[in-house]
């Protein structure tokens, strides 16, 4: 590492021939980053001495030899979620890299995604009952709303696939497992989004995918948990899923806020500058946080959207 004036014309020349001297030859001057100044006079130092020049076009991920006639070169995928977590300070402490999904789950999940704007509603209740029986497995839980038709039919769709079972009659709802308990409340979510990535991955768009992925930094004082972590074009690519309410206030905030505010953090300390989020919501947001998560940068994925994710996801990977 060498240090020079940001904006001295003649320190940036002075620097870069005094290292070539000492490199003495096999020397490439890259001039991607760094402000204008010192670009020009190191390229000023190197079209003197006859040296090689690159600049690295991160957008159409080529190396680009700035001599006349000197050809592009393609950068090849390198950049998996671990190392670029490792690059920011973060390592892994447990995911999940299976990334193959029951016959079952996958019927479920596509009838939930093709029926969103039906089921919002009634999908509010269920969450809102399998966040009750957090701490009631193999107990009834009861249905504090009426049971409609709809209502009725989601129901039906998660006992169907083995994820409850209810009684109508009683009005009442029974997990038998914490990891059913979850699925239904917005795992289901996660797992759609993780097949449609899954087959972006498949088709060499995608590099690299884990999902739940639990890391630290290197003091482990810091953890977080992250629904899905790609990389693609060698960036690194953080989606959260939400099924719950984000128009509800918790607190002075409505969750939709927490969630952008949460997910804009965690883009930044994880991946820097070079990341990007995209936040997928089976319920809508409100205007105001709509405009927060663009003013972050978030990309949005709401329900009316949800059939056309593979979609949504191709433009913001290739965006």
């Amino acid at each position: 590492q060498v240090d020079v004036s940001a904006y001295s014309f003649e320190a940036m020349r002075d620097k870069v021939f005094a290292t070539a001297a000492e490199l003495e030859g096999n020397t490439a001057v890259n001039i991607t980053c760094g402000t204008k100044v010192m670009a020009l006079g190191a390229f000023d130092v190197a079209r003197n001495f006859d040296l090689p020049v690159f600049y690295l076009d991160s957008r159409d991920q080529r190396i680009l030899l700035l001599q006349p006639g000197g050809p592009d070169i393609r950068l090849p995928e390198l950049l998996t979620v671990k190392t670029g977590l490792a690059a920011h300070g973060y390592r892994i402490d447990r995911c999940d890299t299976d990334l193959r999904i029951a016959l079952t789950n996958r019927v479920l999940t596509e009838t939930l995604v093709n029926g969103a704007h039906r089921f919002r509603k009634a999908l509010a209740t269920v969450n809102y009952v399998a966040q009750k029986a957090k701490k009631k497995l193999k107990q009834p839980v009861a249905l504090e709303s009426r049971v409609d038709d709809v209502l009725a039919e989601l129901l039906d769709l998660f006992a169907a696939a083995g994820l409850l079972a209810w009684d109508r009659d009683r009005c009442v709802v029974v997990f038998d497992n914490e990891q059913n308990r979850v699925y239904v409340n917005g795992g289901w979510l996660e797992e759609y989004c993780k097949q449609v990535v899954a087959g972006l991955k498949k088709e060499g768009v995608v590099y690299d995918l884990m999902a739940n992925v639990h890391i630290s930094n290197a003091a482990g004082t810091v953890k977080n948990e992250l629904d899905l972590a790609l990389t693609a074009r060698n960036r690194l690519h953080l989606i959260e899923c939400k099924t719950a309410k984000l128009t509800l206030k918790d607190g002075d905030e409505t969750k939709g806020a927490q969630a952008g505010y949460k997910l804009d953090t965690l883009r930044d300390v994880t991946g820097g500058s070079f990341a990007r989020a995209m936040l997928v919501s089976f319920q809508p947001l409100s205007d105001m946080d709509r405009m927060r998560c663009q003013s972050y940068g978030i990309s949005l994925v709401e329900a009316q959207h949800l059939p056309r994710l593979r979609e949504k996801l191709l433009e913001w990977i290739r965006s």
